[in-house]
This record gives structure tokens, C-alpha cells and sequence, in this order.
């Protein structure tokens, strides 16, 4: 039920990553937290990155149409750092990885081996294992090979991504291996 949504984590500023936020959040009440590089866009306090650059956008939205359009600005109510706890799963500390954006983050729930790596990493069906996002979708490729490198280096048994299925199955492994180049 819509009332019990206590928080909402922005793993970051994407269009098809806050979209519905400010309805979501005006129909459950919901605290929103998102990284400080990051929250700015969000709350429509400044623009994105002029990611069109690459003109991956206009590919992208322009099949969606309408929908494509940049979300309304929704409110933050706690703007995260590196390191911060939240109240996820018995204790979760959010891991800010950019690349994706500059405020990207993931969070990881060690007690329950679980990562959730919004889109600083991908797994998709053609993929394997799993890495992370293309050149053009990212702000800065070299920094989110960085930032997927730093998420191998955890202990986790199952990841969520934010586009793809959960990898389940010795996860961190496969996380490893593709960071090593394998």
C-alpha cells in the first residue's frame, strides 16, 4: 500500500530514475534521499548535464515521446555522502560511485550480502557477466570503470541492478571477474 513507503534511495538524477518521484512522493508522504551531487537536479534547482552530447538522449527519449520529457522537480529530504548509513535491511551504507553521474550511488546491505547498484553497473541478457554501462550513457566512462571496480571489491551474494535481472550465485564473483578483465 502506498502509505507504508517510508523512503525512496535516488540512485541518480535520470530521467527514468525519477520520472514519477514527485507523484510517488506526494501520494505516500515518502522521505526522499539522494547524493548531494546529485540532489540539486532533482529538486530542478539546476539543469542536467548536457548529455546530448552524445545524442544518446535524443535516440533514447525520442521514441518515447511525451514521456521522454524531464520530470518535475521533487523534493529531497536527506542528501547523502559516501559512508552514510540508512535504515535498509537491518543497516545499509550507501556507496557513492560516479560515473553514471556524478552523484551516483549504490547501496549495500553487508549483513544480507546484497548489493544495489542503480545503474553503475548493468545485466542484461547480452552481457555476461555483468558491467558497467556503456561509453555514452555515462557522464564520465573512465570514472564508472572506477566506481564498478570499487563494487568488486565487496562481499555480496545477490545484486539488483537498476536496469536487468538480480544476479544471485557468488554475485561478488562475477562482479570480480569482469573487473579483472575477464
Amino acid at each position: 500500500r502506498p502509505e507504508e513507503l517510508r523512503q525512496i534511495v535516488i540512485t541518480h538524477h535520470h530521467h527514468d530514475h525519477t520520472g514519477a518521484l514527485a507523484e510517488v512522493v506526494e501520494r505516500t508522504g515518502a522521505q526522499v534521499l539522494a547524493h548531494a551531487l546529485d540532489a540539486p537536479v532533482v529538486r530542478g534547482d539546476q539543469p542536467p548535464p548536457d548529455v546530448t552530447r552524445h545524442g544518446v538522449w535524443r535516440i533514447v527519449g525520442a521514441p518515447l515521446g511525451r514521456s521522454a520529457r524531464a520530470p518535475q522537480p521533487a523534493r529531497v529530504d536527506r542528501e547523502l555522502q559516501d559512508g552514510d548509513e540508512i535504515d535498509l535491511g537491518g543497516g545499509a551504507r550507501i556507496l557513492h560511485v560516479p560515473g553514471h553521474t556524478a552523484g551516483s550511488i549504490a547501496v549495500y546491505v553487508p549483513g544480507r550480502k546484497l548489493l544495489f547498484t542503480g545503474d553503475a553497473a548493468i545485466h542484461a541478457p547480452w552481457l555476461s557477466p555483468p558491467r558497467h554501462l556503456f561509453g555514452l550513457f555515462n557522464e564520465d566512462r573512465a570514472q564508472s570503470s572506477v566506481s564498478f571496480a570499487r563494487l568488486a571489491e565487496l562481499e555480496f551474494d545477490v545484486a539488483c541492478f537498476g536496469h536487468g535481472k538480480p544476479l544471485g550465485r557468488e554475485a561478488s564473483r562475477a562482479f570480480r571477474r569482469k573487473a579483472a578483465g575477464r
